[in-house]
């Protein structure tokens, strides 16, 4: 017992001995990574070229996080006019500072940080109330999880485009992209989510379909009566089948002139719209709601003409397949004294 004891005791001090240089040697290649880095960004700001040192700074910061990288990294931002990315950058530097005990570096931070606040932009967004009390409601800004405690708050932002993206199960999803200004503040409004109808909301489940009354139970053959000819069945002359195929496409044009209705309407919005809008950001709340209306519509007007179009090809088919001709067979016992047959007749 005491061999065995000993024996285990051995090879765990092994494992632990072997571990401890691999893992100081990953953590050494990540600093030479990290070092590398960092000196090739500030060789890059040397020369005015800080749109490819923040990159690198940032995956230094990454790789070996310090108070330096990023008190480099928030300067970095703000060349180039990222203020508010910067403003975050020096309140993380600030925070690390302070909790190391840097206090000429934490200074340094809070003046960047004083500095740079009056010339921050701010976002607000602002969400309907039929959207905002939506379950599983999704608020993305630039295509990151914003959050629902997004709504409302005023939240700094770097100058430039900013894609907000909102969205909610069995909900259509709403998108914008407002362009900020430099120290503006903006706030956007989401509309009410229009609700998306289940393709199959209508359906009846085969549970609830009755069952076919299934008749008595079949007798036995010994008490099944002979067969009686009957006449066969006349086929149809296809008249039926043609109204039916007249009112199918009649049911289609329908669709094909609300499709045209919606999509006068959508162009009537849009024009609207453009009015008020720019290219690339809606800053009224008529334009905001002209543009999606517009946006609604169309989808209004595409469905219309699909099911109309659809309508209109199958009453075509069903139309021009009826048959134009009728024809009947009648088949009679004939029975007379002495004689016993059939009588086949009828008409093409």
């Amino acid at each position: 017992m005491a061999r065995s004891c000993w024996f285990l005791g051995a090879l765990a001090g092994c494992l632990l001995l072997t571990a401890t240089p691999v893992a100081a040697a990953n953590s050494a290649a990540d600093k030479a990574s990290a070092e590398a880095l960092f000196d090739a960004a500030l060789q890059l700001m040397k020369q005015g070229n800080y749109a490819e040192a923040c990159p690198k700074l940032e995956n230094s910061q990454r790789i070996d996080p310090g108070v330096g990288t990023l008190l480099y990294l928030g300067e970095c931002y703000e060349r180039v006019g990222r203020t508010a990315s910067a403003w975050a950058t020096f309140r993380e530097a600030a925070s690390q500072a302070e909790a190391s005990g840097e206090a000429k570096r934490a200074k340094a931070a809070r003046e960047r940080i004083a500095k740079l606040e009056p010339d921050l932009s701010y976002l607000t967004i602002e969400v309907a109330e039929g959207t905002r009390t939506l379950l599983g409601l999704r608020i993305r800004r630039d295509g990151a999880e914003a959050g629902t405690g997004i709504i409302g708050a005023a939240v700094p932002v770097d100058p430039g485009p900013v894609k907000v993206e909102v969205s909610a199960p069995e909900h259509e999803s709403f998108t914008v992209t407002v362009r900020i200004q430099p120290r503006a503040r903006q706030t956007v409004l989401i509309p009410t989510l229009a609700q998306v109808e289940s393709p199959h909301a209508d359906a009846v489940p085969l549970a609830a379909v009755p069952l076919a009354d299934q008749g008595p139970t079949p007798a036995s053959p010994s008490q099944v009566p002979p067969p009686v000819p009957a006449p066969a069945t006349a086929k149809s002359d296809g008249s039926a089948q043609r109204i039916i195929g007249v009112a199918v496409a009649g049911l289609g044009l329908v669709g094909i002139g609300v499709g045209t209705y919606f999509g006068l309407s959508a162009m009537s919005s849009e024009k609207t719209a453009d009015k008020e809008c720019t290219p690339s950001q809606c800053d009224t709340q008529t334009g905001l709601n002209a543009s999606t209306d517009a946006h609604h519509k169309a989808t209004a007007s595409n469905v219309a003409f699909a099911v109309g179009g659809g309508l209109v090809a199958v009453g075509a088919v069903v139309f021009f397949t009826a048959p134009h001709r009728s024809s009947s067979v009648g088949v009679a016992p004939v029975l007379a004294p002495g004689f016993a047959g059939v009588s086949v007749g009828g008409r093409l």
